[in-house]
């Protein structure tokens, strides 16, 4: 199946609702026990279309290893707001990515404590 296709095309790796458990909220009593949050990861690259040549592991980003990573690095930690967790975790996932590679990555926070807010709390941030 290794037909021409001319000009590549845009290649994107998204993660969807990666559920991770986090000190998180402004006040210590919110941040006391750990609170569920979502994270999306969109990465856009050329080097990632390679892999659908190749079918190999090693010309793509593992999203297993970067999850665990993620999960490491969080593990322990205290984060007040969700736009400082989120560009926490843009910094990180930066340095483990292809640097021509763009990243889009969005923190879910689903029960924010605000009365009638039924849809939680989201902060992106994006270089694509």
């Amino acid at each position: 199946m290794g037909s021409s296709i001319g000009r590549l095309p845009e290649s994107r790796l998204r993660l969807n609702r990666f559920e991770l458990n986090i000190l998180l909220g402004w006040p210590q009593k919110e941040r006391a026990k750990p609170q569920t949050i979502y994270l999306d990861i969109e990465l856009k690259g050329s080097s990632l279309f390679k892999a659908c040549k190749t079918d190999a592991l090693e010309d793509t980003v593992c999203y297993d290893i970067l999850a665990v990573a993620i999960k490491s690095y969080v593990s322990g930690k205290e984060f007040k707001l969700i736009e400082h967790l989120t560009w926490e975790l843009f910094a990180f996932v930066k340095q483990r990515i292809p640097k021509k590679m763009k990243l889009k990555l969005m923190i879910t926070k689903p029960e924010a404590p605000v009365e009638g807010l039924l849809g939680g709390a989201s902060f992106e941030l994006e270089d694509l």
